[in-house]
């Protein structure tokens, strides 16, 4: 899981609503020790990156932006909600540089890119031992929908040294944005 904010929908919903989805991208720091709160930009007065901030994002809806950073508090996260990965991977196929899902599973479309983006990535350049690959990046021609879950296509595209990767994420064979992974300590 990657982490929810309800105070952060709420404000996008509000600031937001009525307007065609738009572009949208979240970027990881840091992984998350604490629960976060979201600092959130809604108008033309510009909020200055917290110096705590693990992550941003940015979400956009006609001729509107929403963007801020995710800061942690320091109340200690309440409560994890792990997902089992065996079952996603279980129905990917991976063939070359591409990895697929066809069947419809019962978890998030983040969740089932994320894994099955690491299944694609620990076939063509497993992590040494120490290291895993995580999740650093989304950047999307518009937020999931609830039927982004299968089919899904996701193709290795470049990396940058051996360190940083983007792939390509296709839903029902349409191309909605990328994501990058980084290969991190554990």
């Amino acid at each position: 899981m990657l982490f929810q904010s309800n105070a952060l929908t709420a404000a996008l919903a509000e600031h937001l609503h009525g307007l065609p989805p738009g572009p949208c991208q979240l970027n990881i720091a840091h992984k998350a020790r604490h629960e976060t709160t979201a600092v959130v930009e809604l108008g033309e007065q510009p909020i200055y990156k917290p110096v705590a901030s693990i992550g941003s994002f940015a979400f956009g809806r006609g001729e509107q932006t929403a963007r801020g950073w995710l800061v942690p508090t320091d109340r200690p996260i309440a409560e994890r909600r792990p997902f089992v990965e065996d079952i996603i991977w279980k129905d990917c196929v991976v063939e070359g540089k591409e990895a697929r899902l066809s069947t419809d599973l019962p978890f998030t479309p983040a969740e089932l890119i994320v894994s099955i983006t690491k299944k694609l990535h620990h076939s063509l350049m497993p992590p040494a031992t120490g290291c895993h690959w995580a999740v650093t990046r989304f950047v999307l021609s518009r937020p999931f929908e609830s039927n982004d879950t299968a089919p899904l296509a996701i193709e290795f595209e470049t990396s940058i040294g051996v360190t940083l990767t983007r792939c390509a994420v296709r839903s029902h064979d349409k191309a909605i944005g990328h994501i990058f992974f980084s290969l991190a300590p554990l």
